[in-house]
């Protein structure tokens, strides 16, 4: 009897905490701020073009979805600060799975998580690519962030011209 009591006392304390873990870093995860974003209203004309460096997710992420994240966030801080400053460039973390963002599936034909490099000028989209590979390169971290530092130079290059 005391056996079998131990163990339910066990099994229920794991339960919990690995509740409490769920949330903990969920909330975190919520909680930490991006890279400051420009808004391009606020420093691009009109005709200007803007690179949108998005990350989409859903309700439910995963390890592999928050370290592409961080991965994606690394290469703006590190490698584009200018643009980010000056409005150029701007990322978004955004999840699909709320309402107000449910169209971004559509517009961008989504079928999973994932980066999305937009070129818009003004409200038009004049280019959008999903980075697609970085799925392929999750045990890659640094040939990611190769990857999605070039794909976003060729973006920013394309809005240029």
């Amino acid at each position: 009897m005391g056996l079998k009591r131990i163990v339910t006392v066990a099994l229920t304390a794991f339960v919990l905490v690995s509740v409490g873990y769920v949330i903990y870093t969920e909330g975190a995860s919520r909680a930490t701020p991006g890279p400051e974003t420009v808004p391009a209203s606020d420093t691009a004309g009109n005709d200007d073009a803007v690179v949108y460096a998005y990350y989409f997710h859903g309700n439910v992420r995963c390890v592999t979805c928050k370290n592409i994240e961080a991965n994606m966030r690394q290469v703006v801080e590190e490698n584009f600060a200018d643009e980010v400053k000056n409005g150029s460039l701007v990322m978004n973390v955004l999840n699909i799975d709320e309402p107000v963002n449910e169209h971004f599936v559509k517009d961008f034909e989504l079928a999973h998580n994932g980066v999305v490099l937009v070129v818009r000028k003004g409200t038009e989209v004049v280019r959008f690519e999903e980075l697609a590979k970085v799925w392929e390169l999750t045990q890659e971290p640094e040939t990611m962030r190769d990857y999605l530092t070039d794909a976003t130079l060729g973006f920013l290059g394309s809005a240029a011209s």
